[in-house]
């Protein structure tokens, strides 16, 4: 899958691209953008 084509609003999708690794990623995204300003669209609902 890749990661521009993976359709990354969806839970699934995150998780067979990025694994294990999602929860660390949305920590850091917790960290630096809790605005979710860098988010995409779908994230930010």
């Amino acid at each position: 899958m890749y990661v521009n084509f993976a359709g990354l609003d969806e839970e699934s999708a995150r998780d067979a691209v990025f694994g294990e690794s999602t929860a660390k990623l949305d920590e850091i995204q917790g960290a630096y953008d809790p605005e979710a300003l860098f988010a995409t669209a779908a994230r930010r609902m």
